[in-house]
């Protein structure tokens, strides 16, 4: 199956910072499918995703959409950015509107469309998330829960073919969580393509057909998180299989 967006050989640097963010990256993302993207904290995860939808410019490199390379003119960025839809950790990052209603419409409207046609999207993707019953609330008073709900359906109002999702689980509860990923089955089974940057192993073992792993800037192994967490050498070198938290040891005495 040919890839929906490809990374081939990106190279990025933030000004002020010697080291590259992205050091001659390439990776395939292919359509319906769920793929989790792990490593730790400042390997590159949230730079490549702002690279797949033109937030970001390679220094050197390619990014491609659907086979062509991604121009980086405002009306085609647009486009792009309608196909390519990021939702990022911190809800409050995108949740800007006065109410949940004009929030999820907000896409829809930039789109040029009716009225009508952007209420219409805006049902559908409360309903999908589980937030009809937010529509006329304030965007400030919703919880934690219901903002990530909130943030993801203002994504798909606008019926991109990827969603990038940035550590979005991290910090909702197991029952909220599971909601999530619930969604994101029904969104796979629509065709679209799912990315989760995670930590957590169990996810990307559990849920993941594709499994990006990246250290230092670079994408060290692409593959099915079987394949992946059976490699000893790997796992040492990236301590993806520990536990995300361990307890210290008891004090007595």
């Amino acid at each position: 199956m040919s890839p929906l967006v490809e990374l081939e050989s990106v190279r990025f640097r933030y000004p002020g910072q010697e080291e590259p963010a992205l050091n001659d990256v390439s990776v395939s993302l292919v359509r319906g499918q769920k793929v989790a993207v792990m490593g730790r904290n400042g390997s590159g995860k949230s730079t490549l995703f702002l690279h797949c939808n033109g937030i970001l410019k390679p220094e050197s490199g390619t990014v491609r959409f659907d086979g062509h390379p991604i121009s980086y003119r405002h009306r085609s960025l647009l486009a792009l950015r309608q196909q390519v839809s990021i939702v990022f950790q911190n809800p409050d990052d995108q949740l800007f509107s006065a109410s949940v209603a004009q929030d999820i419409s907000f896409g829809p409207l930039n789109l040029g469309m009716t009225p009508e046609e952007a209420r219409q999207r805006v049902q559908e993707a409360a309903e999908l998330c589980g937030a009809s019953d937010l529509l006329d609330r304030p965007t400030h008073a919703l919880s934690g829960g219901e903002k990530a709900r909130v943030a993801l359906a203002g994504v798909l109002a606008m019926e991109p073919a990827i969603i990038l999702a940035d550590e979005v689980t991290a910090s909702l509860d197991p029952w909220m969580r599971r909601q999530m990923f619930e969604i994101f089955e029904r969104l796979v089974e629509q065709g679209k393509t799912v990315v989760l940057a995670t930590h957590l192993a169990e996810v990307a073992r559990n849920w993941a057909d594709t499994l990006v792993v990246m250290d230092e800037g670079k994408v060290i192994a692409a593959d099915a998180p079987g394949c992946i967490f059976s490699d000893e050498a790997l796992m040492a070198r990236t301590r993806l299989n520990e536990p995300w938290y361990t307890p210290a040891a008891s004090v007595t005495g």
